[in-house]
């Protein structure tokens, strides 16, 4: 049994690439080629890439004699798994058990450029109703092991160590109307062409803006409910819709970051034959957390919100 695993990483169209998958099966399965339905959370298979981060082999070893029955129902010997929480899966010997369990793999890695991963990360904090962030994003940067993170040569010589390894630059995808999925099917072996189905945008997962997410941080801090949140990312970002899109960090932080994780990532893109990062260029003013936050308009949105 083939195995494809897409592993993320975070904020790099991870659940776009599911929807996609999910609602290209059948064209799949003409292919040869199963998105199994097996393990699937939602439209990934964060299930699977949970029992193995916690080294429950044999869980992890029941999923995968399921998905292999579910292939074989189907008369397909590839199966594409993806979910971007295998992108935390750092426990070596579980790694080791797993691998030997299965006859050949291959593993899609999207990786991106490390302040562009950082604003669209927090704001993906801000938004989620379990952790509703509230403060800013360098309080968030200094938070989270980024260091490990943005280290894509770490993530990526680990799974190297088990099985192929292709990873692709998902600043460089978006170049391409839909190359995110393009990318992604030259790497399982199927060729583009203008009949796949593209989902829509209700089932991906979309951030507020960058202005608008200093609101709605500041509105986590007033403990509303699932409903009230929802509401609130659905006002904030109608209100933000055609607001410049100016960047959450400045050009010279940007610049730190870009320097500070160039080593191997540089490596990353030799090693693997992808286009290196371009440095950061000087864009517009960042947005401030509190100056550029309207009191008048906050107590606006929070009317709308309680209305």
């Amino acid at each position: 049994m083939n195995f494809i695993f897409h592993i993320g990483t975070h904020k790099t169209g991870s659940t776009a690439i599911q929807n996609f998958l999910l609602a290209n099966r059948n064209r799949l399965l003409n292919s040869g080629i199963l998105y199994p339905s097996v393990g699937l959370k939602d439209t990934a298979h964060h299930n699977l890439a949970w029992t193995l981060k916690a080294g429950d082999i044999n869980k992890t070893k029941d999923l995968c004699l399921k998905i292999e029955q579910e292939a074989t129902y189907y008369g397909v010997d590839t199966v594409v798994l993806s979910s971007e929480e295998f992108e935390f899966v750092r426990n070596i010997n579980t790694l080791k058990n797993f691998f030997s369990e299965i006859s050949n793999a291959q593993i899609i890695l999207y990786i991106r450029r490390p302040d562009l991963y950082l604003e669209s990360e927090y704001k993906q904090h801000v938004k989620m109703y379990k952790i509703r962030y509230k403060y800013d994003i360098y309080k968030f940067y200094y938070g989270i092991d980024f260091q490990t993170r943005f280290n894509y040569r770490l993530i990526s010589s680990l799974w190297n160590q088990f099985t192929d390894v292709k990873v692709i630059n998902y600043d460089h995808c978006l170049c391409e109307q839909y190359g995110l999925f393009k990318y992604l099917l030259a790497n399982i072996g199927i060729s583009w062409d203008d009949d796949f189905l593209m989902p829509d945008n209700k089932g991906s997962n979309i951030s507020p803006s960058n202005l608008g997410s200093i609101y709605l941080a500041r509105l986590n801090r007033l403990n509303l409910s699932s409903s009230s949140h929802k509401v609130a990312h659905r006002i904030i970002t109608e209100q933000f819709e055609s607001a410049p899109d100016r960047p959450l960090l400045s050009h010279e932080d940007k610049l730190i970051l870009w320097r500070r994780f160039k080593g191997p990532n540089d490596w990353v893109a030799k090693q693997y034959g992808i286009e290196p990062f371009q440095k950061p260029s000087l864009d517009d003013e960042p947005i401030d957390f509190h100056s550029d936050f309207d009191e008048k308009l906050f107590s606006a949105i929070l009317n709308r919100i309680m209305a």
